[in-house]
C-alpha cells in the first residue's frame, strides 16, 4: 500500500470512530420566552420596564382599610445562580402600619436576546414582632416541580398572556398585559410609556392585581400601592 493510500485509510477510520462518540449535550431552551438553559448565563439588565442595576430604590405606600401600607424595593448587588443561571437579587421589604411583616428575596435574570425577565425564585421571611416566624411561598426554579417564571417579556403586546410563577401547591400566578403605552399618576411623579398589567392566581381565582411599570424606573403601581419616592 502506498504512502496516499496508507494516508486516506486512516483518515476514514478516524472519521468512523469520531460518529461513534457521544456528543456533547446542548443547553437547553424555552426559545422565545426567556432563558431557560440548566447550563446558560443570563443577562443582569436590558428591560427597560423592569430594570435591575443594582443600587436602585423604589418605595410604594397605599392605605387599605384604614391601614398604612409600604412596599420598598431595593436592588441588591449580590447575584444567585439558579440552575447555572446568574440571577439578580431584588429584595422586597413589606410593612403594615410600620410594623415589619415580610422580607422577600426574588431572583431574577433578563435573557439577553429577548430581554425577557425570567423569574428564577423567592425566599420569603414572614415577622411577627421583629422575629421570624415562617417561610410561606418561597420556591426555587428547577426544584420539586417549580417552573421558571416570566416577570416581564421583552416585547409587550397588549392581550398577551403568560406565567409570572408556576409551583405546585405554591402559586399558579398569571398576567396579562393591558398596555404598553399608559400613563400613570403617582405622587413621585406622573409617567407615560408605561406597561400596564392585570395578575391572578388559578389558586386565588377571585383575586386580581392590577400593576404599572414605568421605562426606567420599574413598577410604579402594584393593586392599591403607588410609587411614593425612588433612587436610580
Amino acid at each position: 500500500m502506498t504512502l496516499e493510500a496508507m494516508t486516506k485509510a486512516l483518515s476514514v477510520a478516524c472519521i468512523a470512530l469520531a460518529a461513534t462518540l457521544p456528543q456533547a449535550p446542548q443547553a437547553a431552551s424555552t426559545g422565545k420566552g426567556g432563558t431557560g438553559g440548566r447550563g446558560d448565563t443570563a443577562a443582569l439588565s436590558g428591560n427597560p420596564w423592569f430594570p435591575l442595576d443594582p443600587g436602585r430604590l423604589l418605595i410604594l405606600e397605599g392605605v387599605d382599610d384604614g391601614q398604612l401600607d409600604r412596599l420598598e424595593v431595593r436592588v441588591l448587588a449580590e447575584t444567585r445562580s439558579v440552575g447555572g443561571i446568574v440571577c439578580r437579587v431584588v429584595e422586597e421589604t413589606h410593612l403594615e402600619d410600620g410594623e415589619l411583616v415580610e422580607i422577600t428575596r426574588c431572583l431574577y435574570a433578563i435573557d439577553p436576546e429577548t430581554l425577557d425577565v425570567g423569574f428564577y425564585g423567592e425566599e420569603v421571611d414572614h415577622y411577627r414582632d421583629g422575629v421570624i416566624v415562617g417561610h410561606d411561598g418561597s420556591w426555587e426554579a428547577f426544584l420539586q416541580g417549580a417552573q421558571r417564571g416570566l416577570a416581564m417579556p421583552g416585547e409587550i403586546k397588549p392581550g398577551a398572556r403568560w406565567y409570572v410563577a408556576q409551583v405546585p401547591g405554591i402559586t399558579a400566578d398569571r398576567a396579562e398585559a393591558l398596555s404598553g403605552n399608559a400613563r400613570v399618576t403617582t405622587p413621585a411623579a406622573r409617567f407615560t410609556g408605561c406597561v400596564t398589567t392585570e395578575e391572578t392566581s388559578e389558586l386565588e381565582p377571585d383575586e386580581n392585581t392590577v400593576k404599572s411599570y414605568a421605562p426606567g424606573v420599574g413598577v410604579v403601581q402594584d393593586g392599591h400601592l403607588r410609587l411614593v419616592a425612588h433612587r436610580p
